[in-house]
């Protein structure tokens, strides 16, 4: 979840909470502040490929990302060299990114009422969503174990 923390980070965001449920593909949660002030939160999922992860999809094959420098310049603290413009060009596609994100931020209702319209609720969104549990307000959290046991 390096990439997606690393685009959030760079749009100005702070990643408050992460919570990833799957393995090779799956799906996350993170709550989060924007440079604004706002809180909210995303539920999305991930891949193992370019085929099936957003994040993989637009950065997987820049090898300058990897190879030139010698770092990973999508580790959460950014390892950009300053003055490359390879470097300049990929932390500009990676704000891009995560502003993209930050635009459907959503909030905690939003995401108890995403829930608890679902007919069936995938493994990976159950463990991002029981780990998180405890972040939620106290109506909100029954409302979302309510969800989760229907469904269970």
């Amino acid at each position: 979840m390096e990439g997606y923390t690393a685009a959030l980070t760079a749009a100005g965001a702070t990643v408050l909470n992460m919570f990833v449920g799957g393995s090779y593909q799956g799906s996350w949660l993170a709550r989060v502040r924007t440079a604004d002030g706002r809180e909210g939160w995303i539920l999305d999922a991930y891949g193992s490929c370019s085929g099936c992860d957003a994040f993989e999809s637009e950065f997987a094959y820049d090898r300058h990302a990897y190879y030139s420098h010698g770092q990973n310049v999508y580790a959460e603290d950014g390892n950009f060299v300053e003055g490359c413009s390879e470097c300049d060009a990929l932390k500009a596609r990676l704000v891009e990114f995560g502003e993209r994100y930050l635009a459907e931020l959503r909030s905690e209702l939003d995401i108890v009422l995403d829930v608890e319209g679902r007919g069936y609720i995938a493994h990976d969104d159950r463990e991002c969503i029981e780990a998180a549990l405890p972040l939620f307000t106290t109506a909100n959290r029954a409302r979302l174990k309510e969800a989760l046991r229907k469904d269970g």
